[in-house]
């Protein structure tokens, strides 16, 4: 085993069976992370080609690529929030301030 075949084998394993920070969940870590050169992630294609793992690699790929990440979160959460705001029947946002006025929509209305 050349000193190439050990370092394509840990940025394999490094690309396939990384764990989060907690040790719980897959969370394989990018090729273009772990070898910012062309040059080096074209060796390392040409090492793991035809190789039975070969498809191993690239799904994990695949998957940590599609991940969503820190801001992708964020932007859900913040969605989320936006969702939870009361809103009239025709979709306006009711204001819930203590001071604002209350606004009855018509199936409250209808229903007293």
């Amino acid at each position: 085993s050349s000193p190439q075949d050990d370092a394509c084998e840990i940025i394999f394993l490094l690309g396939t069976k990384h764990l989060d920070p907690f040790g719980e969940k897959p969370d394989p870590l990018l090729l273009e992370d772990l070898l910012p050169s062309s040059t080096a992630r074209k060796a390392f294609w040409d090492w793991l080609k035809g190789r039975p793992n070969e498809t191993e690699f690239r799904d994990a790929q695949n998957a940590a690529k599609n991940k969503p990440t820190i801001e992708d979160l964020a932007q859900t959460e913040e969605k989320d929030k936006k969702v939870d705001e009361p809103r009239n029947e025709m979709g306006i946002k009711i204001n819930m301030g203590d001071d604002a006025p209350r606004v009855w929509t018509e199936s409250e209305l209808s229903a007293m």
